[in-house]
């Protein structure tokens, strides 16, 4: 084990549970392309992540001469994405993890900047919803990752101390926010290098579900 005072595991959803980041990839390049031009790599890294506010305001950031407003940009990019859903899979070894945490007694918890609409028609692709006690969505919080809030809420929600409450996260906003909070994180190198992961002292960083399962005991 771990940790021997674990209660909780909280995961993020797009890039941990769902392999989605590159549809959210292909739907950020498509609205700036609409907007006015391709996104540099750099540019595609930094929305990793975000909520969709501050990622259209982004949008809007790296195409000055775009005229329309954050709502406008959030609507276009929402719906491409929805175009995508049919191509969304999980992880491999998630849905397994997810079973054998939750037989262990670990309250999960999902901690997402996604729309709640996106987040529930998930949740129903992969019969999600038997496993989770808690849901934090984009739609839930008033500040995003990297801030504390969206993790602060859901271990609150769950009832759980911060730092018995394990963050599953892949992305660097991820990271920050699950650390800011308290809680000790593990990142998965599913979107970002390893190397960026620990430079942001994720107390461990894992390639796959198999080496988490190992990592926590699980097999």
């Amino acid at each position: 084990m771990l940790m021997n005072d674990l209660e909780a595991i909280l995961f993020d959803l797009d890039g941990v549970i769902v392999d989605s980041e590159p549809l959210h990839e292909k739907a950020f390049r498509q609205t700036s392309l609409h907007l006015g031009r391709d996104l540099t790599p750099e540019e595609v890294a930094s929305l990793r992540g975000t909520v969709d506010e501050i990622g259209a305001a982004k949008l809007l950031e790296y195409n000055p001469t775009a005229t329309l407003s954050v709502p406008q940009v959030m609507e276009y990019y929402n719906n491409l994405f929805k175009t995508m859903f049919d191509q969304v899979r999980l992880f491999p070894g998630c849905l397994d993890f997810i079973e054998k945490a939750h037989k262990r007694g670990f309250k999960l918890g999902l901690t997402t900047s996604a729309l709640q609409e996106n987040q529930q028609r998930i949740f129903e692709m992969f019969n999600l919803w038997p496993f989770f006690s808690t849901v934090i969505t984009g739609q839930d919080i008033i500040n995003g990752k990297p801030h504390p809030e969206p993790y602060l809420k859901t271990a609150e929600k769950l009832g759980v101390a911060p730092a018995n409450a394990l963050v599953i996260e892949d992305s660097l906003n991820g990271v920050r926010s699950g650390k800011a909070a308290g809680c000790p994180v593990i990142a998965i190198t599913t979107s970002f290098p390893r190397e960026l992961l620990m430079e942001l002292q994720a107390d461990y960083v894992v390639d796959s579900f198999a080496e988490l399962e190992r990592l926590l005991s699980f097999e």
